[in-house]
């Protein structure tokens, strides 16, 4: 953002004044009052247009600056994705639907990455992430199943998603 320069509009308040002073006086003649008032004037907005078109000087770091706290106020990554996995377990929880719609999947994403980062195993989407990950038949960790539950019936119980997510962590 550009700040307007102020010393210009300042010159031309204080000429404002002088004038108005100046023109309650006898001793000063009229026309010289106005000829310097306008000629104050008119070098004010002078120097107002050519400040105004000039490039924003570069600001350099204060004395201060290093004394500012460097951290950021936006959560890093890994916290952010910590927060979605509590929204979905939560959600997944209360919805078969969404337990098979959304937990599953990202639980099964988390599970490829661990699988490729801690032990170097690359898992495609078809592959069964649940025996790769030494939980087979785990329907948290399963394929999608081929009929759609119901958005009524009750999600996976505290304790299987908890189970899930301890041996996740275990890898």
């Amino acid at each position: 953002m550009r700040r307007l320069p102020t010393g210009p509009l300042a010159v031309a308040m204080l000429a404002t004044i002088a004038a108005a002073v100046l023109a309650t006086q006898e001793v000063t003649s009229a026309s010289l009052v106005l000829l310097g008032y306008v000629v104050c004037l008119s070098t004010c907005i002078v120097w107002w247009l050519l400040t105004a078109a000039a490039p924003a000087p570069e600001h350099r770091l204060g004395v201060m600056a290093a004394l500012a706290p460097s951290r950021t106020l936006a959560p890093s990554p890994p916290l952010v994705r910590v927060v979605v996995l509590e929204r979905l377990v939560a959600n997944g929880m209360s919805s078969a639907l969404d337990a098979d719609a959304r937990l599953r999947p990202a639980l099964r994403d988390l599970a490829r990455e661990l699988l490729a980062t801690r032990h170097g195993v690359e898992a495609d989407e078809d592959d069964d992430v649940a025996a790769l990950a030494g939980m087979p038949g785990e329907p948290l960790l399963g394929p999608r199943s081929a009929r759609r539950p119901s958005a009524t019936a009750p999600g996976p119980s505290a304790a299987d998603v908890v189970r899930v997510l301890a041996h996740l962590e275990s890898l």
